[in-house]
């Protein structure tokens, strides 16, 4: 995988244009604390901008509901910490 900075480089964009980062749908079937982790790792390599949070893929029918909601309100509540 990319890390989102390095891929708004390879790509070509000076401060416009956005990336989109994923996380692997898989992390989903784990308990909070790594879905936190993982989510927010992916968030702070992608920067304060431009950035569009989602999965690799299509969400697993197994996925338990309440994993999936938090990882929505994982990302909702996140906030870059000012430098």
């Amino acid at each position: 995988s990319t890390v989102q900075s390095k891929g708004r480089e390879a790509a070509g964009f000076s401060g416009r244009g956005g990336v989109q980062g994923n996380l692997d749908p898989g992390i989903l079937l784990a308990n909070h604390d790594v879905i936190k982790e993982r989510t927010e790792e992916i968030l702070k390599k992608a920067g304060p901008t431009g950035h569009v949070m989602n999965l690799g893929h299509g969400i697993e029918a197994c996925t338990p509901e309440e994993n999936a909601h938090f990882f929505i309100q994982t990302v909702r509540n996140f906030r870059h910490k000012d430098n």
